[in-house]
Formats: C-alpha cells, sequence, structure tokens
C-alpha cells in the first residue's frame, strides 16, 4: 500500500545490468557523503559475493517478514525475493538519504512502493559487462551470454544517469558528483 510520507532524506535507486558495478560503487559514494545510508536488501540468496553488502534470508522467513508488512518494498528479479526493510522509510523521515540497488525489472514497482525516489542508471559496456560477471564466478557462461543479451528495459524520463566504463575510482567520483549535485 502506498502511503504518503513527509521526507526530509532523498532516496536514491541505482540501477543497471548486472556487472555495471551498482554495489561498488553505491559504497564508495558512501563513504564519500556524509548523509548518504546504504540500505541493506534481503535477498533470498546466498552470501557469495563480498562487494554486495546484503541480508541473506531464506524464503519461508522471507515470506513472513513480507506477511507481517516489515518491507516497504520487495521484488523478484534473477530466480530471488528482494525486500527493503520498511526501517529505511523512518531514514527518511529522519533526514537521511538513502541508497540501494533496485532491478531493472521492478522498477515500477519500486517507484510505487517508494514514492519521490531518484533513479540512477549505471553504464558501462558489454564487454566490461560480461568480464565483471565473469570475475565474480557466480554463473556459467550461459547464464553470463543471457544477462549481457537482456531486452532493454523503460526507465522513467527522470532517470540519471552515471558512466562506469574506466577506473572504479573514476565511477565512484562521478556518482558521488551527481548524488552531491542533487542533495
Amino acid at each position: 500500500m502506498k502511503q504518503s510520507i513527509k521526507r526530509n532524506g532523498k532516496a536514491f535507486i541505482v540501477l543497471g545490468p548486472s556487472g555495471s558495478g551498482k554495489n561498488t560503487l553505491i559504497n564508495g559514494a558512501c563513504k564519500n557523503i556524509d548523509n548518504l545510508k546504504a540500505i541493506k536488501r534481503y535477498i533470498t540468496r546466498t552470501k557469495i559475493d563480498i562487494n554486495e553488502d546484503y541480508n541473506p534470508i531464506d524464503e519461508k522467513i522471507f515470506t513472513q517478514m513480507k506477511s507481517e508488512n516489515l518491507f516497504c518494498t520487495t521484488w523478484n528479479a534473477n530466480n530471488c525475493n528482494y525486500g527493503i526493510h520498511k526501517d529505511a522509510i523512518d531514514d527518511l523521515k529522519d533526514g537521511k538519504n538513502i541508497i540501494f540497488a533496485g532491478s531493472r525489472e521492478y522498477i515500477n514497482n519500486i517507484l510505487y512502493d517508494i514514492s519521490s525516489s531518484i533513479v540512477i542508471h549505471i553504464n558501462a559496456t558489454s564487454n566490461l559487462l560480461s568480464q565483471r560477471i565473469f570475475d565474480r564466478k557466480r554463473e556459467n557462461e550461459f547464464e553470463i551470454n543471457s544477462r549481457i543479451k537482456r531486452e532493454n528495459y523503460n526507465l522513467p524520463t527522470s532517470t540519471k544517469f552515471v558512466e562506469n566504463n574506466s577506473s572504479i575510482d573514476q565511477g565512484i567520483m562521478n556518482l558521488t558528483a551527481l548524488i552531491k549535485s542533487l542533495i
């Protein structure tokens, strides 16, 4: 259920294809911006990626938390369920700026649940995406190719874009500068 909430903080939802560097850039921007808090997602996946800070959770507990309205938004992507704890709304009310990685297929659901969000899309070349996904060692070659070849998706017209085609430091600088210009 969508609620009208008066907020002082801003919510940044970072999107981009697998391997674009969403979590790496989010972590770096949070180190560079005092009033920016990375929100840990709950994901029904075991903890295997050290660059992705999330709460691993099993399906049963996820379903229970969802039925108890403990999430302000949930979605399903890549055969996993994702959720943002409702405490994120309290952070916004308290004037904190929050940021988390969303999923491009379900951006409209997320925007519905967390209104007045700012969407940021991370771009990278397909060669870089393939290499980064391969380096994570989570997917096989077929799965990597499937991720790279996914169809494009509709982004809100207000979406902001960040390039992450060179060094990680440059990508972090690009995201940091954008967010600072928006808060």
